[in-house]
């Protein structure tokens, strides 16, 4: 499977940060995160306890994030 090739998953191209693409994909057994076509980067995911911590920190930076409108909304 070529790059081309790779089976996206998921992927979100709007939102707040316009210049950024997130494209998720399948590539030789792995599930991977790329950003911006791989100029930002790359994540590779080999099992679910990898995604398992990235969920945890996703779910810490959503609570960053709420307690920042929080706090906005007490002002």
């Amino acid at each position: 499977m070529t790059e081309s090739e790779d089976s996206i998953l998921f992927e979100f191209t709007e939102g707040p940060q316009d210049v950024l693409t997130f494209r998720f994909k399948e590539k030789n057994g792995k599930a991977v995160i790329d950003i911006n076509d791989g100029d930002l980067g790359r994540l590779p995911m080999e099992n679910l306890r990898t995604v398992e911590e990235l969920r945890e920190g996703l779910d810490r930076a959503e609570e960053f994030f709420k307690e920042q409108e929080r706090r906005k909304e007490e002002l």
